[in-house]
């Protein structure tokens, strides 16, 4: 989940959303904050190509079904119903800031002080590639219309990344490491 004031996390996920059989998830709408009304609301995505299905990762699927879990107990408890996955133990809906601003909590724990949710777009995209993944899959991954549009926005070049590419030139040029 990307989170900035203008670009809001896709916190709109319904469990409908995630389909545990099929390991996928489903990304249909977003929870925003509407500067016309001046309230949070659920809504649709920037573009259709934001509307995508991604892989389930076993690992957050472990995590999600303990989140469903807790959120059964929590809605059995206030008698309620509620299909989202983002709610805190009060039965509401997380806001895009507070997912925000835990976020940056968390990150500055682990030494990554000032990094914020919105920044692991750019993390997932810049990784993807240096792991060797296609550009069009990365960019269909991260719901882009345009790959040239990712690359210039979100991909980044790390360090190994230019000690590999150097090595691989010489490599070529001249059979040997250098």
């Amino acid at each position: 989940m990307g989170c900035q004031e203008n670009h809001p996390p896709d916190i709109g996920l319904q469990w409908q959303d995630i389909d545990f059989k099929e390991n996928t998830i489903h990304i249909r709408r977003a929870y925003i904050y509407n500067s016309l009304t001046q309230k949070n609301e659920i809504g649709e995505l920037k573009t259709k190509n934001s509307k995508r299905v991604l892989p389930l990762p076993e690992m957050l699927k472990a995590e999600l079904l303990k989140l469903k879990e807790r959120d059964k107990q929590i809605c059995e408890y206030l008698g309620i119903e509620i299909p989202y996955l983002c709610i805190n133990d009060a039965g509401q809906m997380l806001t895009p800031n507070l997912c925000s601003h835990h976020f940056q909590q968390e990150a500055k724990k682990v030494g990554l002080k000032g990094m914020r949710l919105h920044d692991l777009r750019h993390t997932v995209v810049t990784y993807m590639l240096d792991a060797g993944e296609n550009p069009k899959t990365v960019q269909e991954f991260v719901g882009h219309a345009d790959p040239g549009f990712m690359l210039r926005q979100y991909a980044h070049v790390l360090e190994q990344s230019k000690k590999r590419a150097n090595d691989t030139l010489m490599r070529t040029l001249f059979g040997q490491n250098v």
